[in-house]
């Protein structure tokens, strides 16, 4: 039973992380894409 409790703990904490992952990449994602619509000069793109 105590190594049952270990795995799903294991493999909560793995969901969780990949999860969080997703999001960051999928919030990168939706900034990226917004700020590529913005219209912005082309010296500031290059430098950001």
């Amino acid at each position: 039973r105590a190594q049952s409790l270990v795995l799903a703990r294991a493999q909560s904490l793995v969901l969780a992380r990949a999860q969080s992952l997703v999001l960051a990449r999928a919030q990168s994602l939706v900034l990226a894409r917004a700020l590529a619509q913005l219209p912005v000069p082309a010296h500031a793109s290059k430098a950001a």
